[in-house]
């Protein structure tokens, strides 16, 4: 991941799958990388979540297909439109927040 063209300190992941499409969610915090994964045996479809720092967070996998062939982040980047053979899928997408419990009853 490259902050510009001119990044000199550039973040490499190591996906271990063939990419078919890599899309970042609507406020550039989480990278969406899918395809065919080559971590099990036979091909499986996955979409596998970054944040900005390249640090995993979550696998997909997509179900009745060998790869993924593209995705779509919904305005908000809660949904993620996933096309996989024949079907589309739609996955809610649910980040973790930050949350506190002040001793006045008030939840953040």
């Amino acid at each position: 991941m490259m902050k510009n063209n001119k990044d000199d300190d550039p973040i490499a992941v190591d996906t271990s799958m063939v990419l078919s499409k890599i899309r970042w969610n609507p406020s550039g915090t989480i990278i969406a990388v899918a395809g065919c994964s080559l971590e099990y045996e036979e091909k499986r479809a996955v979409v596998k979540f970054f944040d900005s720092k390249g640090n995993h967070l979550k696998n997909l996998r997509v179900p009745n297909a060998e790869t993924v062939t593209d995705i779509s982040w919904e305005g908000s980047g809660l949904r993620l439109a996933i096309a996989a053979g024949s079907n589309i899928y739609c996955a809610a997408i649910r980040p973790n927040y930050k949350w506190c419990y002040l001793a006045n009853g008030t939840l953040v």
